[in-house]
């Protein structure tokens, strides 16, 4: 399987300079490159958002999917959060984020890639030999709430 990237123009938080940023994901198998304002048709099916990554909480009938995911900077190599807004096989929005509690309760899905800043931040691994630990998302809130934050652990 191909990656698929989205790309857009960005600001990154770190140098504070402009850049195009290409955002690595599983969606898809097409190893497409998809903006804001393309469509993705068949290439990624509503499933790949769940079979992609750390469910936050399912999204209602007919509102927009949206996907924590990550970039990285082409001037200072340091990586930055970014919301993917997906919607009718589109993508909407790419919006640069932070990782926090009203993020959380906003986004569906957090991408797989970024299964080990949420380790960093919970100090332990999210999967068991049985499986996704029911309480990795709990203990996510409760390190951001304790104040935590993915840029004070690089």
């Amino acid at each position: 399987m191909e990656m698929t990237f989205f790309k857009t123009e960005l600001v990154c938080r770190w140098c504070n300079r402009s850049g195009t940023a290409w955002i690595p994901s599983r969606l898809g198998d097409r190893g497409a490159t998809y903006k804001v304002g393309d469509c993705y048709g068949d290439d990624i099916a509503a499933v790949d958002f769940e079979d992609t990554s750390l469910v936050v909480r399912e999204p209602a009938p007919d509102e927009p999917v949206r996907v924590l995911m990550w970039w990285g900077c082409e001037h200072c190599g340091r990586s930055n959060f970014i919301e993917g807004v997906f919607a009718k096989q589109c993508v909407q929005a790419l919006e640069p984020v932070e990782l926090d509690e009203q993020l959380l309760q906003r986004v569906h899905y957090i991408s797989s890639l970024l299964r080990e800043v949420v380790e960093d931040l919970i100090g332990e691994p999210v999967y068991s030999d049985s499986g996704l630990k029911p309480d990795w998302l709990p203990k996510l809130r409760a390190a951001l709430a304790a104040g935590r934050r993915w840029g004070e652990i690089r």
